[in-house]
Parts: C-alpha cells; sequence; structure tokens
C-alpha cells in the first residue's frame, strides 16, 4: 500500500496499489499535495535525462498548487508520472512559446465527480485552437516542429488503462491550456483489504 506521494515516489514498487492522497507528508516521502513538483522535477522524462525543475527554472516559468483533501484512488505509479511529466513538460513548452513573461503552470488535486479524484495542469501560455482540441491526443499529431505526436497519446492510453480520463480545455491561442487527469477513487472495501 502506498499513498499517491510514495506512488509518486521515484523509488519503490510500481505495480497498482491502492493510494491514499494526504496534505502533510505523513504516510509517504512527501504526500502529494507537499511534494507533486518535487516528485516531478526529480522525474527523468522518457529517459531523456530531463529534468524538469531544471527546465521550468530556467525559462522562468513559476508553477502555483492547488492541493485539496481527495479521497484514496487506485494508481500505478509508472503511469501517473509518465501523463504528469509529459504534461507539465507540454505546459513548460506553451508558456515559452507565448508572448507573456508571466509564464504560469498551476498545477491541481481535487475530488472529481461520480467518485473520482481530480488532477489538473493548466498553463498560461500560447493556447490551442479548436480544431486542434480534438485531435491533440491522436497518435503522431504535434504542432511543435520537433513533436513526434506520441506523448499525449500514450498519456491519454494510460489514463483509460488506469479506467480514467485525460481531457483538454483551451479558449483558443494566447489563452493557455487546462489539462484535466480523472481517475477512480479506490472502493472502501479495496481499501481495508490493503490495511
Amino acid at each position: 500500500e502506498f499513498a499517491l506521494g510514495a506512488a509518486l515516489a521515484l523509488s519503490g514498487a510500481g505495480r497498482a496499489a491502492v493510494a491514499g492522497l494526504d496534505t502533510d507528508g505523513s504516510d509517504g516521502p512527501t504526500g502529494l499535495a507537499g511534494g507533486l513538483v518535487d516528485h516531478l522535477s526529480a522525474a527523468r522524462a522518457g529517459g531523456l535525462g530531463i529534468d524538469l525543475r531544471a527546465a521550468l527554472a530556467r525559462h522562468d516559468v513559476r508553477v502555483e498548487r492547488d492541493f485539496g483533501p481527495v479521497p484514496p484512488m487506485l494508481a500505478e505509479r509508472g503511469k501517473v508520472l509518465q501523463i504528469l511529466v509529459n504534461l507539465v513538460s507540454n505546459a513548460k513548452y506553451a508558456c515559452d512559446a507565448g508572448l507573456r513573461r508571466d509564464k504560469l503552470i498551476t498545477l491541481r488535486v481535487a475530488p472529481g465527480p461520480a467518485g473520482r479524484v481530480r488532477l489538473v495542469v493548466q498553463d498560461n501560455g500560447v493556447g490551442i485552437p479548436d480544431e486542434n482540441q480534438t485531435r491533440i491526443f491522436q497518435h503522431g499529431f504535434t504542432t511543435k516542429p520537433k513533436g513526434h505526436g506520441f506523448g499525449l497519446h500514450s498519456s491519454a492510453n494510460a489514463a483509460m488503462e488506469m479506467k480514467g480520463t485525460l481531457t483538454v480545455h483551451s479558449d483558443g491561442p494566447g489563452t493557455g491550456a487546462t489539462f484535466t487527469l480523472d481517475l477512480p477513487a479506490a472502493a472502501p472495501d479495496a481499501i481495508a483489504a490493503n490495511n
């Protein structure tokens, strides 16, 4: 059994586990609310050695956190990390491509609808035109000059494999984007079985 903070840590088992989310870090290395940015910052994206903390600092991107209490959930650490690293990396890219000087990424954790846990990555970058929002999760679709069109596609697939969803919203060019990962909360009997 892992707290999601522990499940997101870079050590420990990568199996699916009941993951309790806390805000004080008492059940994991730092807990989700206290340590999501630290865990993401230390993560190596795709084995390419990309340190997100260094990349965000180097590009003057500020990160705000808004973490509320959420119910325990089922999560596979590796898949959640894959998704979040991809979303934060894309948000950094969107902020860099925008014209704003106040580059901002907001990470939000909150209860979602219908027994779900919601993780949100929002940026104030270049935004996404309506026509791209319907294709953004398709394999091979990219707007980046050196993109492959695999990151968001694989992230959406990973979310589905965990019985979750990954969605996007943007009011269009220049307005930023919001990516929402909804994952199912753990059933009370699953929590009891893991205690």
